[in-house]
């Protein structure tokens, strides 16, 4: 499988996006000190794609992306990715939430592990799971990243906001 990469500038940091010929891998923020050259890189379709749906996203323009996605975890893993793509754009969920609907509350961890080992951000929307007190936890992009993205769909208000 040939992976390439590319990147877009957001508001909240470079993002690198990596794909193969079919589809997305990964999308993560990573330093401003990439080299310049690697940006200018021809791309896949996908990639191309993918900026374009992110920057939609950035613009508010766009609240549900529509890429195809390699997601290559265990079963449960999956399974919790494929909970967290459901939530709406605006809205939030609980971890404890996510594990009820995946059959046991008990489940409350191992949601937070497979949570924090998505490689899709922003497509695939962790940063909409919360704490069951409404506080910010668990974000791989950085939680001051999470808070931003939650404001930028505009449901900050209903949140509580000591995480830090």
């Amino acid at each position: 499988m040939n992976e390439m990469a590319g990147y877009l500038k957001s508001p909240i940091g470079l993002i690198e996006m990596t794909a193969n010929n079919d589809a997305l891998i990964s999308v993560k923020f990573i330093s401003d000190r990439v080299y310049k050259k690697e940006m200018e890189k021809p791309v896949p379709e996908i990639i191309q794609i993918t900026k374009s749906q992110l920057g939609d996203y950035f613009e508010k323009k766009l609240k549900k992306f529509d890429i195809p996605l390699f997601v290559q975890g265990t079963k449960f893993q999956e399974e919790v990715w494929y909970e967290v793509r459901k939530i709406g754009f605006g809205c939030t969920k609980t971890y404890s939430e996510i594990a009820k609907s995946l059959g046991s509350v008990e489940k409350i961890r191992a949601v937070g592990n497979a949570n924090s080992q998505n490689k899709l951000l922003i497509i695939t929307p962790c940063h909409r799971v919360i704490g069951s007190d409404g506080s910010l936890i668990g974000y791989a992009g950085e939680l001051w990243r999470k808070k931003w993205l939650l404001e930028h769909e505009s449901y900050m208000k209903q949140l509580n906001l000591n995480f830090m």
